[in-house]
């Protein structure tokens, strides 16, 4: 596709407007120098997010400097094998690399198998165009056919009617041999053109950010990642690093450098959407980056991520207000998508969770969607999957809306996603259609843990909101088994270089995830040497009231004191360290500007009590619940209906287990009985499966009641909670069965105690079926499993030396 350089130059697109700023009397953008280009972009700086001025904590610009040789910023690459690929004597059927850069920006030769094997091995992702002789590919071809990364091969060679025998037996060489090198290039770049589309209409994009995977973790490590770029105050130049990058990456590629002085001098958050439906090679360079995973990268789009944030956000509050009346949506989109993913997904007992860890485009339109996902063309282990998306616009959610007057491409009613959205798929909603060919997958909206960093940056200096975020993340993401001490690093190595002015404290932050990694390894000397590190970095900042660091330093305490108590054994230091964390937290809730960073503290002071448990380990139960006590207060206080419930749960246990006070004991059970009532509420947007959780769960609490008062010996009011509990887990349906026929069999039990010996009797009956019939169940589920068991996986690369 032919890139025109400025808006008015294309007739096809729905245009973003131009500002009127003064600027050179010029004929050409070409012409503009890179002063030109800096002043007149600060002439139209504009800005949809919070107005936050950076340049205090920015340092001077520098380009991130990429090897084009080493590094593919595509998402895909042309591999040339050929014994005289760089030979000049054979000027027939000479190819130089500038020429094939045209087709393809990254583009290697080989003259040799091996290095071109070896080289093939090492590229883990993306997707590749192979041309080989014939002589090479007779032999090559066989073995690196079944390679995922492979997505066409083409034979370059001088008989056609030799070399079509053997090459016909592989589908991603059929009808691809050549003997004249204009028609291989025009038919290269056919495929190429058709594969760009494909891309663009997300139909070879994939939901989890892995080539070839799409299931993901749920809430994972990199959904946070996205948060804290949404939310960091980037410095003023980083639209200049990512402009400089791009430069010095596609230097000496007329088009693409034309694209770039165009984002250059006209980019301005409001038409951040308008560039990524745009098809050049930045919406591929981005979306390469989210696939892979790419910190650097992604952390130099930083500033464009967040833009995108803030136009989906507001464009989700008018499609929520459009659809008040009628606030249910079906959406459709399609994609391919690797068999083995489409049978794990076939295969769930139970619901799913996929997480889209890319930008996810989806149409209003199921014609138009289905008709464009058969015409795009498979590759070898890949099918046609064609989504049917549920929406309910009262849920919560991170931010989805109707970008059709936003991009750049016409189009009618296409909702984009933000990166991070859960979807939820159950069990038979994964069939293939036999009339589209196509497999089908039903899926919905989840509950979603919206972004809540926008309470770490909604008021405050710039250093405070930078340096809120940031305890956000760390807070929220690196708790977790699943990260990498690499990823870690990297991270924060990009922080520090947008932030260096900070780089002391922001350090802190970087040396208590890598001492996280350290805990859950087990390796607590390292990590107690971690967290004493970076306490003393802290300590420096003790009178920066603009950092607060009390919280921060509160919080280390609380890790440290955790390792003394579970890997150490060292109750008597765990409790010191406890102690402090407390202190440290109330000191910080002085010093706190707003309600939110009191409520967060609160929170984490609830944390220290709840999670460490030390004084019932010390056997000090009073010590305890005048501790529990505290956090229930401040639960109260932060209106945080789970840690109310949680600091319950540690009080009641504490009352029934160590103080045999057992009116004590109810009174937090009513307490959390009435959490719980209030957090299921039935709403009008509940599917089945929400209605039946939210059933089970009060069951659960009923539950919890009448063993209460079955230690106050109130039999009446136990049989009163059985009852409202079976009646609940017999609505909640198939999945409340297990606990349906325990709670039937304890009903039948008071029954007797109250010489209701027939409804005893019944009820007896009544339990001993529901537990044959689950037996039964659970037999032939094993039975099925044990003749449904597959061999050995196969691997292409198995048999390649």
């Amino acid at each position: 596709m032919e890139e025109h350089v400025g808006p008015s130059t294309h007739n096809n697109s729905k245009l973003p407007p131009t500002a009127s700023i003064p600027l050179p009397v010029i004929t050409s953008i070409d012409a503009l120098t890179s002063a030109d280009v800096r002043a007149a972009r600060t002439s139209m700086v504009g800005t949809t997010t919070p107005d936050i001025n950076t340049g205090a904590l920015a340092a001077p610009s520098t380009t991130v400097v990429v090897d084009r040789n080493k590094v593919n910023l595509e998402s895909h690459q042309l591999v040339w094998l050929d014994a005289n690929v760089n030979n000049s004597e054979h000027e027939d059927t000479t190819v130089t690399l500038a020429g094939l850069r045209k087709i393809i920006d990254y583009t290697k030769l080989f003259d040799n198998i091996s290095e071109c094997k070896e080289y093939l091995k090492s590229t883990e992702n993306g997707s590749t165009f192979l041309v080989t002789s014939g002589s090479f590919g007779q032999t090559f071809v066989p073995e690196i056919h079944e390679v995922e990364i492979i997505y066409k091969i083409y034979v370059y060679c001088g008989n056609k009617e030799f070399h079509q025998k053997w090459a016909s037996k592989y589908s991603k060489t059929k009808n691809r041999i050549h003997i004249k090198l204009d028609e291989l290039l025009n038919d290269l770049t056919n495929d190429v053109r058709e594969y760009l589309k494909s891309e663009i209409a997300g139909t070879i994009m994939n939901l989890s950010g892995k080539e070839d995977q799409t299931t993901d973790v749920f809430c994972s490590w990199w959904t946070h990642t996205f948060d804290l770029l949404c939310c960091l105050p980037y410095p003023m130049d980083c639209h200049q690093k990512l402009v400089d990058t791009l430069k010095s990456y596609y230097e000496g590629k007329e088009n693409e450098m034309k694209v770039i002085r165009e984002f250059e001098i006209s980019y301005e958050p409001k038409h951040a959407i308008w560039w990524y439906t745009r098809p050049t090679f930045f919406y591929a360079i981005l979306n390469r980056s989210l696939r892979q995973h790419n910190i650097e990268l992604i952390f130099l789009f930083g500033f464009y991520i967040k833009d995108v944030y803030y136009q989906l956000k507001d464009e989700h509050e008018k499609l929520k207000l459009k659809h008040l009346k009628e606030p249910k949506i079906k959406l459709y989109r399609g994609q391919l998508m690797a068999m083995n993913e489409i049978k794990k997904l076939k295969e769930i007992d139970g619901p799913n969770y996929i997480v889209n860890s890319c930008l996810l485009s989806t149409s209003l339109n199921r014609s138009v969607s289905l008709e464009f996902l058969k015409s795009a063309e498979k590759s070898e282990g890949l099918e046609h999957v064609f989504f049917e998306i549920d929406i309910d616009t009262r849920k919560l959610a991170r931010p989805y809306g109707n970008i059709s007057h936003l991009s750049y491409v016409t189009a009618e009613a296409e909702i984009l996603f933000m990166i991070g959205v859960i979807f939820r798929i159950t069990k038979g909603n994964v069939t293939y259609n036999n009339d589209d060919k196509v497999w089908i997958i039903k899926c919905s909206s989840s509950f979603d843990s919206i972004l809540d960093f926008e309470s770490a940056f909604s008021t405050g200096s710039q250093r405070r909101i930078l340096k809120n975020s940031i305890n956000k993340f760390w807070h929220n993401s690196t708790k977790m088994p699943t990260r990498k001490s690499e990823d870690v690093n990297m991270l924060f190595n990009e922080l520090i270089k947008l932030f260096p002015l900070e780089e002391d404290w922001i350090l802190s932050y970087k040396l208590c995830c890598l001492a996280d990694i350290d805990m859950w390894h087990e390796k607590s000397t390292s990590a107690l040497s971690q967290y004493d590190e970076a306490i003393n970095i802290w300590l420096n900042y003790l009178k920066d009231d603009e950092l607060n660091c009390s919280i921060d330093i509160g919080e280390i305490h609380k890790d440290i004191g955790t390792v003394y108590q579970i890997y150490t054994d060292d109750t008597n230091r765990a409790e010191e360290h406890y102690k402090m964390s407390f202190s440290y937290l109330q000191s910080a809730i002085e010093r706190s500007t707003t309600e939110q960073e009191k409520i967060d503290i609160l929170v984490k002071l609830i944390s220290i009590v709840i999670e460490c448990e030390l004084y019932e380990s010390l056997d000090k139960y009073d010590d305890a619940l005048i501790y529990y006590e505290k956090a229930f207060e401040a639960a109260v206080k932060s209106k945080d209906s789970r840690w109310i419930e949680i600091a319950c749960d540690n009080m009641i246990e504490t009352y029934i287990k160590h103080k045999n006070d057992y009116q004590s004991a109810l009174k937090y059970q009513l307490i959390r009985h009435e959490h719980i009532l209030k957090d299921n509420t039935p709403q009008i947007w509940d599917d089945i499966d929400e209605t039946s959780c939210k059933k089970a769960e009060i069951a659960d609490s009923h539950i919890r009641l009448a063993e209460s008062y079955i230690l106050l010996d109130q039999y009446d009011l136990v049989k009163l909670h059985l009852t409202t509990a079976k009646e609940l887990y017999e609505e909640s349906g198939k999945d409340g069965r297990r606990h349906l026929s325990r709670t039937t069999e304890k009903l039948a039990d008071i029954e007797a105690k109250l010489k209701e010996y027939g409804l005893a009797h019944e009820h007896f009956n009544m339990a001993l079926k529901l537990h044959q019939d689950l037996l039964r169940e659970y037999e032939g589920k094993l039975n099925n499993e044990a003749a449904n068991s597959t061999g050995k996986e196969y691997h292409p690369w198995a048999n390649a030396d």
